[in-house]
């Protein structure tokens, strides 16, 4: 069975591109610290950096927040579609 997915204006959908690199350029850091972590020891003044580590991951959070609570007024308004993903697409 189709599900009914949201149709948003592209514009909408804008912000990801600079999201998911913020977001994979925060993961890089995380992963850098840990494998520092894990082979030289935690460093001293470690908890400003996992301060600094939250607020650079609020902005990314409440930006993806911000999109979701688009797509749900979209949906809520009514702007649904259906997808059809394979061949048994029906033609009318």
């Amino acid at each position: 069975m189709a599900t009914a997915y949201p149709i948003v204006p592209a514009d909408w959908l804008d912000e990801l591109v600079p999201l998911n690199t913020s977001l994979e350029a925060y993961q890089t850091l995380l992963n850098s610290w840990i494998r520092c972590a894990i082979s030289e020891g935690i460093p001293p003044g470690s908890q400003a950096f996992l301060a600094g580590l939250n607020l650079l991951f609020e902005p990314i959070l409440s930006g993806y927040q911000k999109i979701q609570c688009q797509v749900q007024q979209a949906r809520e308004m009514g702007l649904v579609g259906i997808a059809f993903f394979d061949s048994a697409v029906p033609e009318g």
